[in-house]
């Protein structure tokens, strides 16, 4: 009985209203899912409006308007969550019908322990009941056994009170229709989202879209339950979060705990300190002064000493003054002869007194230096302060060597500590710990990486790469990334920022001889530089430390011979091609002059020359020739056989009027300069045109272009005959230009080596230029 009083006790408790205290009165459940009485809803609603408009009131503010904001809402007295009303206010918020039926069962079950007969929803007779109908209410024993055996009654929904109150069985209330209270509700109107029966179907919703109640509600069952399983997959991450942030919490307090019996500590350490000081400094000070005081105090006590014979003497001569009619004559004087003896050696002892006190060192008395009131103030300031970490989110990292790099030179950035607030922390230190790696899988790139407190919060990051990649720069401030980290950098052979400011000029060769008519250039990967020269129609070679090397080619029309060369490209660190641009051919020479082969001849047709200059080798080994009279890029394959040809005569995109050079970088994109249409135009190795760089996309920068290279990180470097160089970006962006007209340069051919060496032939000077001299 105890047992069973507990279980209805836990259902009266769930069907209680937390505002009147009571049993649901035609319960109403809000969005938050807090249910209430429809009565106290409303009252819940009608004085907050009041209170509302009271203090609005009282502020002189807009009523009308309040009342419109406030009677749409209504706040859940639980959870304080705000729940919108319709139109049509409390009414409108759904009923629970759940706790509709278990009021009524409750209900009965209270009159059933007061042992009260009620009446019997089906036969109206009271009796004992046991039962509870979901369409007759509480009903007695025999019409429970009537609602299984007769058919009209066979679809009523029929539990045992025992069976409710253990939760075994439910009943729900069968919910009839408010216009047609005969008939059931079992249909669900999409359209006016409202529950209807089969009459107000037809009445009502004749063409609106219907579904069975049954089927309405499995499908909506099934997206709740969706909805819940998503709801409980976030419930794991938030309490997970929330554990976390607990244990942040936790740790943060126990770091507090230890941080004050840190100070316990050091404040203990500091006072048994300066007590042992204060004990050493008086012991001390007592030494010294029993040690300055030991001379005097033996002085003192002979002083005294002679002073009581002294006393004594002239007592003894006093009384003897005084006994001169009582001794005899011979008596007397020679008692006197003895107390003149006796005063002379007294003044003897006192003139040795004087000289004694002459040879004794004055009293020393010990100094005392105390720390003053400002030195103990500063003291205290050192023994310890308290400051909030640098917060990693807000501090800052910046300098150039955090976005670009150079290779051998050392590059630098600065890392400054702030506060949450975002103010510089001074006199602050930190965990500073930087990550570099390379990006590409398998790359390799070294440096040399330094990290120094510079003060007042900044650190400085140096490091050094010995070769060209992408970096990844991990930056962390007490072991927690940096916002923005980590941070890619790319590395590059040379700075063009800087470039021109070490240039050299080569003058001449083979002992002092001069140059002739120096075209084009090109860069090994040894650092050898080839250079023709149009006048001695020949190549010249020299060393990467620019020392010359030898002589290839003479002028004629045989193999092995050239007339007037123009373009140059190595194929290999021992091999190059040389444009013979008269005999309108390409040669192939070792680099110690052997002639190895010979393509194209003079002629319209494919693989056919008029006047070829510009010439470079792809990564795959395709050769690219410009043809600047028949105004097309001809490709050969690495056998020198012909493979296709693009380009035509015309101003339109993919047409040329004065093509000089061609390069090509390490996406196989093709760069064509054209001197007189001032631009450079782009293309797959196949020849399809992407893009057209001209001078009204930079700045006018790109005049009358001639020679063209391109580096290893795809920065595109362009001559302009008496116009130096201009340097784009591998985006196609201008960066710099170098070697004005001011300078008496009228460039013609340029290469870079993969060591950054940047390399034109100065038609005007007759030299080779070293724009950046890697070796100085």
């Amino acid at each position: 009985a105890t047992g069973s009083s507990l279980q209805w006790e836990k259902i009266k408790e769930q069907i209680t209203c937390a505002i009147c205290l009571e049993l649901f009165e035609d319960p109403r459940t809000l969005s938050c899912l807090h249910t209430y009485c429809k009565r106290c809803l409303s009252d819940t609603l009608e004085k907050a409006a009041l209170e509302t408009v009271r203090v609005r009131e009282a502020a002189n503010l807009n009523q009308n308007y309040n009342n419109h904001n406030r009677n749409n809402v209504i706040v859940c007295p639980a959870c304080r969550k705000e729940t919108r009303l319709r139109e049509d206010g409390v009414e409108g918020i759904p009923s629970n019908f759940t706790f509709n039926s278990l009021v009524d069962v409750v209900k009965v079950q209270n009159r059933v322990q007061k042992h009260t007969d009620i009446k019997c929803g089906n036969c109206d007779k009271f009796k004992s009941v046991d039962s509870f109908c979901s369409h007759c209410g509480a009903i007695c024993n025999e019409c429970r056994v009537a609602h299984t055996e007769m058919r009209g009654l066979t679809k009523h929904q029929v539990a045992r009170m025992e069976d409710i109150q253990s939760g075994r069985s439910s009943v729900l209330s069968n919910q009839y229709c408010d216009r047609h209270v005969d008939e059931m509700i079992k249909f669900y109107c999409l359209d006016c989202q409202q529950f209807v029966c089969r009459d107000c179907i037809d009445d009502y919703h004749k063409d609106h879209s219907t579904k069975l109640l049954s089927i309405y509600m499995q499908q909506e069952m099934k997206a709740l339950s969706d909805c819940l399983s998503g709801v409980r997959e976030n419930l794991g991450n938030v309490k997970q979060l929330g554990a976390d942030a607990h244990g942040k919490v936790q740790k943060l307090q126990d770091r507090c705990e230890a941080n004050i019996r840190r100070i316990g500590n050091v404040t203990d350490l500091a006072i048994q300190t300066l007590q042992q000081r204060r004990d050493y400094m008086v012991t001390e000070i007592k030494k010294m002064t029993a040690i300055a005081a030991k001379p005097l105090e033996c002085y003192e006590d002979e002083l005294n000493t002679t002073a009581g014979h002294m006393e004594s003497c002239v007592h003894y001569g006093e009384k003897l003054l005084n006994l001169s009619t009582q001794c005899t004559k011979i008596e007397l004087l020679r008692l006197k002869q003895q107390v003149v003896e006796r005063a002379a050696d007294l003044n003897n002892m006192h003139r040795q007194c004087i000289v004694t006190e002459g040879k004794l060192l004055p009293a020393v008395t010990p100094r005392v230096r105390l720390a003053s009131q400002d030195e103990i103030k500063q003291l205290c300031s050192s023994f310890g302060y308290i400051r909030l970490p640098p917060c990693p989110q807000h501090c800052h990292v910046t300098g150039g060597g955090i976005q670009h790099a150079y290779i051998s030179k050392v590059n630098c950035f600065t890392i400054e500590l702030n506060d949450r607030k975002q103010n510089l922390l001074t006199g602050c230190s930190a965990a500073i710990d930087v990550e570099i790696t390379p990006v590409a899988v398998g790359e390799k790139v070294e440096y040399n990486k330094q990290i120094r407190e510079v003060g007042n919060g900044v650190y400085e990051v140096s490091y050094r790469p010995m070769g060209n990649g992408v970096l990844q720069v991990e930056v962390m401030v007490n072991y927690v990334p940096l916002s923005g980290s980590p941070f890619i950098v790319d590395v590059s052979l040379v700075d063009y920022a800087t470039i021109g400011s070490n240039s050299k000029r080569i003058l001449e060769f083979d002992g002092g001889r001069k140059f002739g008519y120096l075209m084009d250039v090109a860069v090994n990967s040894n650092g050898d530089i080839a250079v023709t020269d149009g006048f001695y129609h020949c190549v010249f070679i020299l060393n990467r430390h620019y020392n010359f090397k030898t002589i290839i080619g003479r002028e004629g029309k045989n193999e092995g011979e050239l007339f007037s060369p123009r373009g140059i490209a190595f194929i290999n660190v021992d091999t190059f091609l040389v444009v013979d641009s008269n005999n309108c051919r390409v040669q192939k020479f070792s680099t110690n002059g052997q002639f190895l082969a010979k393509f194209g001849c003079k002629g319209s047709n494919h693989g056919q020359f008029i006047e070829p200059k510009g010439i470079c080798v792809s990564q795959n080994g395709i050769i690219y020739v410009v043809d600047s009279r028949q105004c097309c890029v001809q490709a050969f394959n690495d056998d020198c056989s012909f493979a296709y040809k693009f380009g035509t005569k015309g101003e339109e995109p993919g047409q040329f009027l004065d093509p000089y050079d061609v390069a090509v970088n390490h996406l196989s994109r093709l760069f064509v300069t054209d001197s007189t249409l001032h631009c450079i135009q782009v293309f797959t190795s196949f020849g399809r045109f992407i893009d057209r760089i001209t001078c009204q996309t930079l700045a006018s920068w790109l005049l009358g272009p001639i020679g063209i290279a391109i580096d290893q990180d795809g920065y595109i470097l362009v001559t302009h005959e008496g116009q130096g160089i201009t340097i784009l970006n591998p985006a196609r962006q201008y960066v710099t230009r170098v070697a004005n007209t001011k300078s008496g340069f009228s460039l013609y051919g340029i290469a870079v080596s993969q060591q950054g060496q940047v390399v034109a032939t100065d038609l005007k000077r007759c030299c080779i230029c070293l724009i950046n001299d890697i070796n100085s």
